[in-house]
């Protein structure tokens, strides 16, 4: 008797397995053309970061900081440049702790948007032979947009390829079943280089003034997706 019960246990396993295993075989798909597709552009920065350092000129009728500070926004105010929305106040500091040499230092930084208004800032700061004018950071800010789009382009890169192979063979494609994004989404780093060494000219008064030079680069980012599409007869 337990052995005729075993012997049904036995076939209930082995029909319900074949069953599992028919509705797999039934639910995959079979006719499938696999394909990747690839999306790139170069992207420039369009947000800049500057960094502005003043500081007591004593051979220079003792300009002060604050007077300074009101000549850099009256320059940029006269460029067109919101300098009081602008421009922060990031660290003030002594070079010395021995009050008789000591020297004040202001460093500020100040945003701009756009090439265009980030050479004009440049300019403006350097007819006022500051102590130290560089880029420090560039951002792009519209990275977000650009990566939804080249997702979008690589996505539709990768069905035209897989339409192509499929007429190649006389066989059109389905719809898609699996789509899977390959790509880092992070964020992206310029360089950028300082726009002049400290200008000795500020506080010595001796060497000749240079002006700054605006450098950074661009990056181009890229976006690939993978593809399933079913091949239809």
């Amino acid at each position: 008797m337990k052995r005729f019960i075993s012997l049904i246990a036995l076939v209930v396993i082995t029909a319900t397995a074949t069953t599992a295993s028919a509705q797999y075989i039934a639910t995959t798909p079979q006719n499938i053309v696999e394909v990747t597709g690839q999306a790139s552009r170069t992207v420039q920065p369009d947000k800049f970061t500057l960094s502005i350092s003043v500081r007591e000129q004593e051979n220079r009728g003792k300009q002060s900081l604050h007077e300074q500070e009101q000549k850099i926004i009256s320059a940029l105010t006269k460029v067109g440049i919101d300098a009081k929305s602008a421009l922060r106040l990031k660290n003030n500091y002594s070079t010395n702790q021995r009050r008789s040499t000591a020297v004040e230092v202001r460093v500020y930084t100040l945003t701009v948007m756009g090439s265009e208004t980030l050479n004009k800032a440049f300019a403006a700061l350097d007819a006022l032979n500051l102590w130290e004018v560089e880029l420090s950071r560039a951002e792009c800010t519209q990275l977000s947009a650009i990566r939804k789009e080249l997702r979008k382009e690589a996505i539709r890169e990768a069905q035209q390829r897989a339409k192509d192979l499929a007429e190649a063979i006389d066989q059109n494609i389905g719809e898609c079943i699996y789509i899977n994004d390959n790509s880092y989404g992070g964020d992206v780093s310029f360089y950028v280089k300082s726009a002049r060494a400290r200008n000795e000219s500020a506080v010595n008064a001796v060497d000749e003034y240079q002006p700054s030079v605006v450098e950074y680069s661009s990056q181009t980012i890229s976006h690939s997706v993978s593809a399933h599409f079913r091949l239809l007869e």
